[in-house]
């Protein structure tokens, strides 16, 4: 393994946790946001 190839993977490492911590919280962040529209009217 080239250092070249291996710093794009340990950046994989990084993204993919991220983007699923981003995505778990727009998710929730929309359903409490429903919630409150539900309950509003």
């Amino acid at each position: 393994m080239s250092p070249v190839l291996k710093w794009p993977m340990d950046k994989v490492y990084w993204v993919m946790p991220i983007s699923g911590v981003i995505l778990v919280y727009y998710t929730i962040v929309n359903v409490i946001d429903n919630y409150h529209q539900r309950h509003l009217r």
